[in-house]
């Protein structure tokens, strides 16, 4: 039995969330439909999205359908709404929020 594909929500989206996102296209792109991009800052989601594009097109590789969200990963409401139903979460924020995105997920 195939399992469905969903999102891999990638929480903090500085330099290391860039190598994982473009290391997740480039050679796991079989394993999701859309990546989320969620950061408090929504600059650092465009400069990612921008750089991780730009890395894929000189390999030849289609980007996948990024989706942006803005969040404060202090906020846990609002991180469980994000991280229900994704198939995957990773947390590339300052280590210290990092049991605040274990807890949500």
């Amino acid at each position: 039995m195939e399992k469905t594909k969903s999102s891999i929500v990638i929480i903090g989206c500085g330099r290391q969330a860039a190598a994982m996102v473009y290391d997740l296209c480039r050679f796991g792109s079989d394993l999701f439909d859309s990546l989320v991009l969620a950061d408090r800052d929504s600059t650092q989601v465009r400069k990612l999205t921008s750089r991780v594009r730009l890395a894929l097109a000189k390999d030849r590789v289609k980007p996948p359908r990024f989706i942006a969200q803005k969040i404060d990963a202090q906020n846990p409401a609002r991180m469980k709404r994000l991280l229900k139903n994704c198939r995957l979460v990773i947390s590339s924020s300052h280590y210290a929020l990092n049991p605040l995105v274990a807890r949500a997920a």
